[in-house]
């Protein structure tokens, strides 16, 4: 897995480039929009135990067979809300603390066409998630809809490249949510209060 994300005395995984089918270690797929839960005993949290059989679901809640699904990119949370983002949206999973994995439910916020390239494109801050969508601007949201909230930086966004775009961050310091490039000389950076 390329993405780890805890929430809930559990780490979800996805971001598969290869997975074993069966028992033949050679017999392998990709599977980009799977998560994994890990599993919780009677007694503890069990980090290092995965039933890919049963604790485990595909964005969006469909076979792959039956769908085209774009790959998982980033995750976030608010409370018992997992935020699954992927290249060309977002589903929200409720991932209760119990034992049994089960109450599993996914939804998809209005605007969840809104997709993000990479975890660092995500960050979390007073009940809220930020993420940043190459066409769309900075977007903010807590469930249930979603608004662009980087209109005081949207000028300097319009100038971003594919590349300025495959190197942005966002990140949220000293209640100041930050856009910025991490890796150019001519930095671009802006912040927004939220």
């Amino acid at each position: 897995a390329s993405l780890i994300y805890f929430i809930n005395n559990r780490l979800a995984l996805s971001g598969f480039r290869n997975i074993p089918i069966g028992v033949d270690p050679n017999l392998q797929r990709v599977e980009p929009n799977l998560v994994i839960l890990s599993s919780i005993t009677s007694t503890r949290p069990q980090y290092d135990l995965y039933n890919k059989n049963v604790e485990f679901f595909y964005v969006p809640d469909k076979s792959p067979s039956m769908s085209v699904a774009a790959p998982v990119t980033a995750f976030s949370s608010i409370g018992d809300m997992l935020f699954i983002h992927t290249t060309d949206g977002l589903v929200i999973e409720t991932i209760q603390s119990a034992v049994e994995f089960a109450g599993i439910a996914q939804s998809a916020p209005e605007g969840s066409q809104y997709g993000v390239l990479k975890q660092e494109h995500v960050t979390e801050g007073r009940n809220m998630v930020y993420f940043y969508n190459p066409s769309m601007g900075i977007i903010r949201t807590a469930g249930s809809t979603a608004t662009v909230v980087s209109g005081p930086i949207d000028s300097l966004m319009q100038r971003l490249t594919d590349e300025d775009n495959s190197l942005a961050h966002l990140c949220i310091t000293e209640d100041v949510l930050r856009f910025w490039r991490s890796t150019s000389p001519q930095r671009i950076s802006g912040g927004v209060n939220h």
